[in-house]
């Protein structure tokens, strides 16, 4: 059994596992105003930017009923579709106007990755335990942030030979599709490889633009064959470890990237949720900046979906089994057999 963990990082993710949504304010500064006309004219590409990249962009107001001498981070949220929990805009830190002029943030950042200095890790704890004569790998993850931490936790469970999986993901917001690939990928049964891990579906703006560069109508990724691909994902190995079933520990702070690593298996590897009803969070976004504008946009740009078109449910993952507090656990029960999660996990097992 071995942990790897600083405490810095267990104490932020137990302290954002804890925290409500509307608890994530963005660093204030004082506003210091600009003109009027410079003010609008940020406010008109904002809708011009949510008009082309939003998810929701046929629900969004009519440009011309907008009030554009609103503050920007303001006139933002007023863009907002009612289905949507997750778009902000924060300050650009790329700004290249004068540098007299400091904004308010003006947006939360809900179940976003944390900041992380060097010696901290994603990997909280790995460790195989012996049941029923099976071995079990155990991997407690704390964000999909670096394929990297991952390759000694699959390269031991692929040289132990393990024959069932249990992935910790209570504490884990998500962070990088990518690495959410690259587990997806050590993990999954044989007969997935070269099938799709997940297809990206866009708004009608954007999917036209699709079908007219590539001829598809939304963007796909397959799963890689390893023997084909040992340099891996990510400039990293695969370790196929061929898991028929995985068992999956969850809580109401699991999501994003910890929920698509469920429905992306789903197609060919039995996955068991125990835990809590995770966020529901099946979109995602990305980036929209540019240097002269104070704000930088996060808007949900697009819904993932795996390879039989089936999505993370905007209610979250039901449990299979329901045991409740998982992100309340303290740290230096995590792997210990009569944990709650764990032990049902290990139930199941040796059934």
């Amino acid at each position: 059994m071995r942990f790897r963990y600083s405490l810095s990082i267990v104490t932020a993710i137990l302290l954002f596992g804890c925290s409500s949504p509307d608890d994530f304010q963005g660093e204030e500064h004082p506003y210091v105003d600009k003109s009027a006309e410079l003010n609008a004219a940020e406010c008109r590409w904002i809708y011009q930017q949510m008009n082309h990249y939003y998810l929701w962009r046929s629900e969004l107001p009519d440009s011309l009923e907008c009030d554009y001498s609103l503050e920007p981070s303001e006139f933002f949220k007023t863009l907002l579709s009612p289905k949507d929990r997750f778009s902000y805009c924060t300050h650009n830190t790329n700004y290249s106007g004068p540098t007299s002029i400091v904004f308010d943030d003006g947006g939360d950042a809900p179940y976003t990755s944390m900041t992380r200095s060097d010696d901290e890790r994603s990997v909280l704890l790995d460790s195989i335990y012996h049941v029923a004569d099976k071995k079990v790998g155990y991997l407690c993850y704390l964000n999909f942030s670096n394929a990297v931490e991952l390759v000694p936790v699959m390269k031991r469970f692929w040289e132990e030979q393990i024959d069932e999986l249990i992935v910790d993901l209570r504490f884990n917001p998500g962070g990088y599709v990518s690495v959410c690939r690259y587990l997806c990928n050590c993990v999954i049964a044989q007969e997935a490889y070269g099938h799709v891990f997940q297809h990206k579906v866009y708004n009608d703006v954007v999917t036209a633009e699709l079908l007219r560069k590539t001829g598809q109508d939304k963007e796909s990724e397959n799963y890689e064959y390893p023997p084909l691909s040992y340099e891996g994902l990510l400039g990293t190995p695969i370790y196929p470890l061929n898991m028929q079933r995985v068992y999956v520990l969850t809580s109401n702070r699991t999501a994003s990237a910890s929920e698509a690593f469920i429905v992306c298996l789903r197609p060919f590897t039995k996955t068991i949720v125990i835990g809590e009803q995770t966020v529901g969070k099946g979109v995602g976004s990305f980036t929209v900046k540019e240097s002269q504008y104070f704000y930088e946009l996060h808007p949900i740009t697009m819904r993932y979906y795996n390879g039989v078109m089936e999505t993370t449910p905007d209610e979250g993952f039901t449990p299979d089994f329901l045991v409740p507090g998982g992100s309340k656990t303290f740290v230096g029960d995590i792997g210990k057999i009569d944990e709650p999660l764990l032990s049902v996990a290990l139930q199941q097992i040796a059934q």
